[in-house]
């Protein structure tokens, strides 16, 4: 695993919270969504592939929202990496490019 330090905090790994039940997020999600998308955008192109910024973050968060609406009728839920994949493959990716983060690549691979 890899070791990540940011301001003198080591962090041995990540959790990832589904269905917020471990950790309360209480930011603004209009505020932190723009972040999010430039730091996936931004890891995307870096490793590579090509995408149009505006069509491939719309449909990501169209897909999102879609997801989100449909969870509360169906009760199944699908990591954030799963519909990254399917966007992707929407968008000519099937297959990731090795150039990937390491982080990136674990989770489209998965």
């Amino acid at each position: 695993m890899q070791i990540f330090s940011e301001q003198g905090m080591r962090f041995e790994g990540l959790v990832f919270d589904a269905g917020s039940t471990l950790i309360y997020f209480d930011a603004e999600w209009t505020e932190t969504i723009p972040q999010q998308d430039a730091a996936l955008l931004k890891a995307l192109q870096e490793a590579g592939l090509v995408l149009d910024r505006d069509t491939f973050l719309a449909r990501f968060r169209t897909r999102l929202q879609e997801y989100f609406t449909e969870r509360e009728t169906e009760f199944i839920e699908y990591t954030t990496a799963y519909i990254l994949r399917t966007v992707l493959a929407e968008h000519g990716y099937a297959q990731f490019p090795m150039g990937l983060s390491p982080t990136l690549w674990q989770l489209c691979t998965r």
